[in-house]
């Protein structure tokens, strides 16, 4: 999806609207291999203009990190991981390489 810079709000909106565009259902989009890992609900609501402040997501979809004083931190709930379980694959070499390597540098130390 990038070409060497980041995509801005309006290009990853035109992007999943191509897909809607071709009858694509929004599981099925979130089912891509470079959107794996975005729910589905979370990029109908990005499509219709909502700015995601993930970290794992904005890199997913090529967009521009936020800064560090933005306020919001991406913390993995148990009830997040819980809803991962249950629709995505739950051992890692299942997951996307490009999908784990996000997670990776994104992830807090316990």
């Amino acid at each position: 999806m990038s070409n060497g810079s980041y995509n801005s709000q309006k290009d990853v909106e035109a992007f999943l609207d191509a897909f809607r565009k071709r009858g694509m259902t929004w599981r099925e989009i979130s089912m891509l291999p470079g959107l794996y890992g975005i729910p589905f609900g979370t990029l109908e609501r990005i499509a219709k203009g909502r700015e995601t402040k993930n970290p794992v997501y904005r890199k997913l979809l090529g967009m521009q990190d936020l800064s560090q004083t933005c306020g919001q931190c991406f913390r993995i709930t148990e009830n997040s991981m819980r809803r991962m379980k249950a629709s995505r694959p739950t051992k890692l070499r299942d997951y996307p390489v490009e999908m784990l390597r996000a997670a990776f540098k994104f992830r807090e130390e316990l």
